[in-house]
């Protein structure tokens, strides 16, 4: 046990020497819009020409440690990693949505040269949805669709949130809705060019990367209402390649929040959840709170009656004097 630990001393010292930082550790990646979950897409898209703004903070500890061959941590490279989101999606024909994330991060622990502040890798978020639960559709719906995000190359290598090659991540969404319920599953590959080796390369346990599989699922419930929805979730991510066991490359982590809608625009996300597989990533424990301005008083079936106040908001109100309050 003593010259186990010794060794990784010594991997530790080469560590400081000549680091392989190149990975991005923030695995929270938050999914733009609001009919969407907090980070599993759903299958539906913005209406034609709508843009949705939304600006997402969340915390994560220690999401980055080394761990021997006991599964015990033996150094904390990354303690402590804060990330702002500014985002917005905007929709096209009904059907396309493009969407835009700039994280900036803090990061701080002892695999650091120096704790900061920086820029992280933007995403470029297509999606297309295939089928199904139309903008402004009501009533108990499936969906499918592609969303292919693309992470640039714009962030810090040295502070563990750069990956230094873009990065694609294509995913197929299938959603299913109900009034007051709600569930998603996404399935994809990140797809990164070449492999990488992070912290204690050559090491027992050490971290390797390559092109992995990504899955997720959520569920949502509303609680009484369409305006208040209790929202879980679980995500995670498996090798492909040919990784070495105890790469430490197959984290999951569970999500729960609640997202409320304000009149007569605002959404607020918040919520916290905790690392089930601590591998890279996967913290001890995350906190979250987001806000996106998405005005939902439009009228999808153009009868005259706000959506909020529409019973029918896909069927036009037929104004033949009987109930024509009610859009039906």
């Amino acid at each position: 046990m003593q010259l186990r630990y010794l060794a990784a001393v010594i991997a530790l010292g080469s560590l400081a020497l000549g680091p392989a930082h190149a990975q991005n550790v923030q695995n929270f990646r938050p999914a733009p819009g609001t009919w969407n979950g907090m980070s599993v897409d759903g299958a539906r898209t913005a209406e034609h020409l709508q843009f949705v703004p939304s600006l997402y903070l969340n915390y994560g500890q220690q999401p980055l440690v080394y761990r021997n061959a006991d599964d015990q941590v033996v150094t904390t490279l990354v303690e402590h990693l804060g990330t702002l989101n500014v985002m917005g999606t905007l929709g096209l024909w009904g059907r396309v949505e493009i969407g835009v994330d700039v994280p900036v991060h803090y990061v701080a622990g002892d695999g650091l040269q120096e704790d900061g502040v920086s820029l992280g890798d933007v995403r470029l978020i297509p999606k297309v949805r295939l089928f199904g639960l139309a903008p402004g559709e009501a009533g108990s719906k499936v969906g499918v669709s592609l969303v292919v995000p693309v992470a640039l190359p714009t962030g810090d290598a040295d502070k563990y949130f750069g990956n230094d090659q873009v990065v694609a991540n294509p995913k197929l969404i299938l959603e299913g809705r109900a009034r007051l319920f709600s569930f998603a599953a996404n399935g994809g590959v990140r797809v990164r060019p070449d492999s990488q080796s992070v912290g204690i390369a050559n090491a027992d346990g050490g971290l390797e990367l390559g092109t992995e599989a990504t899955y997720s699922a959520a569920m949502g419930f509303g609680l009484g209402t369409e305006k208040v929805w209790l929202m879980l979730e679980a995500f995670g991510a498996a090798p492909l390649e040919d990784i070495r066991s105890g790469s430490q490359s197959s984290p999951l982590e569970a999500l729960a929040g609640l997202r409320i809608f304000t009149a007569p625009g605002a959404t607020v996300t918040l919520g916290g959840g905790a690392g089930i597989v601590p591998d890279y990533g996967s913290p001890i424990w995350r906190t979250f709170l987001g806000f996106a301005w998405h005005d939902q008083r439009y009228d999808a079936d153009k009868d005259g009656i706000l959506d909020d106040d529409d019973k029918c908001p896909t069927d036009p109100e037929d104004k033949d004097q009987f109930e024509d309050a009610d859009g039906c």
